[in-house]
């Protein structure tokens, strides 16, 4: 089986990314690499880079299925992303409110794509070995939308029934250590854990 896995380079203040250190976590054990051929791409935090780099790789890795993780600042929770909106904020500068409104990723495209993961079974997974995690209908209207949005557009056009979904994931608790505000953020461990699960259900979804 084929799974192509994506995460987000640092950016802003951020010199470490959680959606990299999990995905190079995961390929370092090597555990679900052995059974199947799994393919990381770190995304630079562009729309035009970051759009054209994942349409490129679908189109030539041609993968069963694509999970992409994002941060989500203020989060305490492993976030499972329902929809992809066709809309982007695109104003060149993350979090800054572009006064012409949201435009459209993708003209004469559905408005919205769902995820095709099987969110239901990873939310109870997870919930049942005690790790923080909700459900989202709103991946937001920046990159991780992008991206989200362009893979599950992508994965269509291949007309091979693969499956393609987002999750969110927050700070890293090694990095909010030596803050002296109190900032949500999860132990690496646990989310290398959470999306070593989240991977293995997506993989046995294709059995039943």
């Amino acid at each position: 089986m084929k799974i192509l896995l994506t995460g987000f380079e640092p950016f802003g203040d951020l010199k470490v990314n959680p959606s990299q250190d999990i995905l190079e976590r995961i390929m370092d054990g090597h555990t679900l690499c052995n059974l199947h051929e799994i393919n990381t791409t770190i995304l630079p935090v562009s729309f035009d880079s970051a759009g054209a780099r994942i349409k490129k790789t679908i189109q030539e890795f041609k993968p069963d299925a694509i999970l992409s993780l994002g941060l989500s600042e203020g989060s305490d929770s492993i976030t499972l992303e329902r929809k992809a909106m066709n809309l982007k904020q695109d104003t060149g500068v993350l979090n800054t409110k572009n006064i012409n409104g949201p435009k459209l990723i993708l003209f004469g495209r559905p408005i919205s794509y769902k995820s095709t993961l099987p969110l239901e079974r990873i939310y109870r997974s997870l919930k049942d070995r005690n790790i923080p995690v909700t459900m989202s209908d709103n991946a937001g209207k920046y990159i991780c939308n992008y991206v989200f949005y362009l893979a599950c557009h992508q994965i269509k056009l291949l007309k091979n029934s693969g499956k393609a979904g987002f999750i969110h994931v927050p700070l890293m608790l090694e990095q909010t250590l030596e803050s002296t505000s109190d900032i949500p953020s999860l132990p690496l461990n646990l989310m290398v854990n959470a999306i070593e699960s989240c991977i293995e259900i997506i993989i046995t979804s294709f059995r039943l």
